[in-house]
């Protein structure tokens, strides 16, 4: 009548059996990311969906004076992670020392924020940044030339270059 099924004892766990709580997420136990120069923001990530920003001043008020806290969203959906920006860089390097803390019953992951692309100085942002509109018509057309030449024949991305590259 269905299928046999073994049987067998339990064997004994390590460390006693003692419960741990589960698995501790990598990023735990890994080293932070490198401090960017004049770093004022820490990446939050691992956030339970119901965590408001009250939740987050009230575990970095420790820390130092939170300017701005903003969350992560995608199409107006919370994502689960947040940056926190500080008046000063020693508040951030106190809140990194928080990663794994629990923020209302759930690890955080608290790391050194990467520069936003407004706070790079980077040659092809302030190309970008100096178009004209004109520039901008004039490379519209040019593709939209080069798309009706090709008539919609399938290419790879390769073969398409941008003429701000």
């Amino acid at each position: 009548m269905g299928r046999p099924l073994k049987i067998d004892w339990a064997e004994d766990r390590k460390g006693g059996g003692k419960k741990k709580g589960g698995r501790v997420p990598d990023w735990v136990n890994n080293p932070l990311s490198e401090r960017p120069d004049n770093c004022y923001s820490v990446f939050l990530g691992n956030l339970d969906f119901n965590i408001t920003e009250d939740d987050v001043k009230k575990h970095f008020k420790d820390c130092g004076e939170i300017k701005t806290v903003r969350w992560m969203q995608k199409d107006g959906e919370f994502r689960g992670g947040g940056f926190v920006e500080f008046a000063t860089t020693e508040a951030v390097d106190k809140a990194v020392k928080l990663c794994g803390k629990e923020i209302i019953g759930r690890a955080a992951r608290v790391d050194y924020a990467k520069p936003r692309l407004q706070e790079i100085n980077h040659p092809q942002r302030e190309r970008a940044l100096s178009l004209t509109s004109n520039d901008i018509v004039y490379y519209l057309l040019i593709l939209c030339i080069y798309n009706n030449k090709h008539n919609g024949e399938k290419r790879k991305s390769t073969e398409l270059t941008w003429p701000l590259v």
